[in-house]
């Protein structure tokens, strides 16, 4: 499978004084370590949490003020990439983690490999 079109949506909601921003990408990809490249590119200096499996890891930690959570699942053998990201001000922790914990659960891989 040829690198093709990607699904992408991205949302930033904002509630008085804070906000939370999350993007989701499905897109077909080459057989790469993803891992290795993301940590190898700029933003994920202050990582605090990578568990992995074998077909998803993920990646989370600080970025200035902000704490982000990036989970990464391979699905079709590894030729489509699904991504979740979310991104929330560290301030509002005790908010958004329950918030971004349901999403976590609910987040499932493509199923469609054609």
């Amino acid at each position: 499978m040829e690198s093709g079109p990607s699904t992408i949506s991205c949302r930033r909601t904002q509630k008085r004084n804070s906000w939370l921003e999350l993007g989701t990408i499905a897109k077909a990809a080459p057989l790469i370590n993803l891992s290795a490249v993301m940590t190898n590119i700029g933003g994920y200096d202050e990582v605090t949490y990578r568990p992995r499996g074998r077909s998803w890891f993920v990646l989370s930690g600080y970025r200035g003020d902000d704490i982000y959570y990036e989970k990464v699942m391979f699905s079709c053998g590894g030729q489509v990439v699904n991504v979740m990201a979310v991104t929330y001000p560290s301030g509002e922790r005790n908010l958004y983690n329950p918030v971004v914990e349901r999403m976590e659960d609910s987040f499932k891989p493509a199923r469609s490999c054609s």
